[in-house]
């Protein structure tokens, strides 16, 4: 399965003690380490939503000036 930090948490893997990464890790689906950090809620194993960049403001269109 493949895992993803959660905001707010933080979870070390238990051999190397390196954070799991933003754009995720796979680990084993029988792992139980993996399995409590997701049942507890320290990862999840929902991708993440890619960030949206806001769309510049744009100046308002002047109003037609009468002929």
């Amino acid at each position: 399965m493949k895992i993803y930090p959660v905001a707010g948490r933080l979870a070390r893997d238990e051999h190397n003690r390196q954070p799991v990464p933003a754009e995720g890790r796979e680990v084993r689906d029988d792992d139980p380490y993996w399995v409590r950090r997701v049942r507890d809620g320290d990862v999840t194993t929902d991708a993440p939503e890619p960030e949206r960049k806001p769309e510049p403001e744009r100046e308002p269109i002047p109003p037609r000036k009468e002929a």
